[in-house]
């Protein structure tokens, strides 16, 4: 049990610093004139989330 807590835990985590990155990545790509769809493409963030970028 203890050790399901902590792998999801891991796992939660590991996804929150993916998330940041996708973020990161996407602020570029818009701020360099890139389509929204292919920042969608490579951030898989969606449009109402890079729109708020």
């Amino acid at each position: 049990m203890i050790d399901t807590a902590r792998e999801e835990g891991r796992e939660e985590g590991r996804n929150e610093c993916s998330g940041d990155k996708d973020i990161e990545i996407a602020r570029e790509m818009k701020m360099n004139g890139e389509p929204l769809k292919k920042i969608m493409q490579y951030t898989n963030l969606s449009k109402a989330e890079i729109e708020k970028l």
